[in-house]
């Protein structure tokens, strides 16, 4: 395989030599030729051309030198930004010397190059990284952070003391042992006042350059975690209490008979009954947190099936009609024949579910001999408070009852898991604490949102919206069709 050509090779280095050696001597004697008589005359001409041309040649080799001297000035300095110049020579003993520093200078500017691209994809790798990460050195100074690290400790960018963004004794007792004795540690730190953020925190040692040492700092968030562990062992305690209560009663209620009332026929009958209601209810619990499993199961999965929501109100209300009417309760339904055969994409089992609930709710708790108003509204733009679908096109079911309304205070809290407003009336009526959830996140499958209005002594709206499939411009809305009537 032929060499590659080296671009530093010149003239060979003797040739080079003997024509600078003769140059002068050759300008010394070209005068002799011509001007030989007389003698002096011709001898002080060669004279004059040779010591010239000596002049001519050390002034070049002086500019040549300090040339050389900038040009390796620059290369010890890095001021080079892209491929080195190289710095072309004719003096022969000057190239032995710029050849292997123009080598040196593209070897090092090759590596510079490599360095800087790993060090840029180091950087992106660590900005890239949803956790913060940030770097420390031995005054507890942040020398490096990446964008999470900014964003959960409030750096404004390196040079702050980390006591800047947390004071937490542990963190920083723990940082000092790291740089003083170099002992990697893991520990739980607390960041900011409100809210207070946890984060399970990493430490290790690393050397930042010969003379200095640092600490690398990773952290990871368990505020969430925590939450999430918070709201799993209260579920589970709510829920083991729900249960304990119709289970203790049943218990009672089986000592008591095998007891005193062993041969008291009424207080069998009256037993039997309370018997009866606690196991319905424990049985109402046990279907709402199947029922409330099995949707978050769903909840990723979007239903494809067609719904009329118009047929569906008209056939919950007509099942809960002789219920409502044990309470004097009359429901009236508004809504539904503009609603027409419009269909949304939906769950039809579960959609149900969410009328009979908030239907059910509103019998439960409104006033005997009240009523009970059920509306399907067809809406072009959602209102400020239907969530995402604020300005879309939706449908929008409302239940509103005459019942005793509720305090502003528990309105944020009543989707969540068994809580009540008022637990002794909740358990009275066979409430579990979990239908207005059940309700929560089936809409939120949906694509939809509850909204809650009410107002102590006047009553309360409970309205689902669901979003509305798109449509050509040339159909019309059911509700646009009744407005140009």
């Amino acid at each position: 395989m032929p060499r590659k050509p080296d671009p530093f090779d010149r003239t060979p280095l003797m040739v080079q030599q003997f024509v600078l050696a003769a140059a002068p001597l050759a300008a010394a004697g070209l005068p002799l030729f011509w001007w030989r008589d007389p003698l002096w005359f011709g001898l002080t001409l060669s004279a004059i051309a040779g010591a010239a041309t000596a002049l001519v040649l050390a002034a070049a080799r002086h500019r040549q030198a300090q040339r050389m001297q900038g040009w390796l000035h620059q290369l010890s300095r890095h001021q080079h930004t892209s491929r080195p110049r190289l710095l072309s020579v004719w003096d022969p003993a000057i190239e032995p010397l710029i050849r292997p520093a123009q080598r040196l200078a593209v070897l090092n500017q090759q590596r510079g190059t490599s360095v800087n691209e790993l060090e840029d994809l180091v950087q992106t790798l660590i900005q890239a990284v949803p956790d913060p990460i940030l770097l420390v050195d031995e005054n507890l100074t942040v020398q490096n952070a990446n964008a999470a690290a900014g964003k959960a400790l409030g750096l404004r960018g390196s040079g702050q003391p980390i006591m800047a963004s947390s004071r937490d004794p542990a963190l920083l007792a723990a940082l000092r042992d790291t740089l003083d004795v170099g002992t990697a540690s893991t520990l739980t730190i607390n960041i900011g006042l409100e809210p207070v953020l946890e984060f399970a925190a990493r430490i290790e040692p690393v050397q930042i350059s010969r003379q200095q040492r640092g600490a690398l700092i990773a952290l990871r968030e368990r505020t969430e975690q925590l939450m999430i562990e918070r709201m799993r062992s209260d579920f589970i305690a709510d829920a083991s209490h729900e249960m304990r209560t119709p289970m203790t009663t049943i218990l009672g209620v089986i000592e008591t008979l095998q007891g005193p009332a062993k041969d008291d026929p009424d207080a069998w009958s009256m037993f039997l009954d309370e018997m009866a209601q606690a196991g319905k209810r424990m049985v109402g619990l046990l279907e709402d947190l199947l029922s409330l499993s099995s949707i978050e199961l769903q909840a990723s999965r979007a239903p494809k099936d067609e719904v009329s929501l118009a047929d569906l109100a008209r056939s919950v209300v007509h099942d809960l009609e002789p219920r409502a009417s044990q309470r004097g309760i009359a429901i009236e339904l508004r809504g539904a024949d503009t609603a027409g055969s419009l269909t949304v994409p939906g769950d039809q089992r579960q959609l149900r579910q969410v009328m009979v609930n908030l239907i059910e709710n509103a019998v439960k708790y409104g006033h005997p001999n009240s009523d009970v108003q059920v509306s399907l509204e067809i809406l072009d733009h959602g209102p400020n408070h239907a969530g995402p679908l604020t300005g879309r096109a939706c449908i929008r079911f409302a239940v509103h009852d005459r019942g005793d309304g509720i305090e502003a205070e528990h309105i944020p809290r009543l989707t969540e898991r068994f809580y009540r407003v008022d637990r002794a009336r909740s358990r009275e009526l066979g409430g579990t604490g979990l239908g207005l959830a059940i309700v929560k996140h089936i809409l939120r499958r949906h694509q939809g949102h509850l909204d809650i209005q009410s107002e102590p002594g006047v009553g309360s709206c409970f309205a689902g919206y669901l979003p509305l499939p798109a449509r050509p411009a040339s159909e019309k809305l059911p509700r646009d069709t009744e407005q140009a009537e």
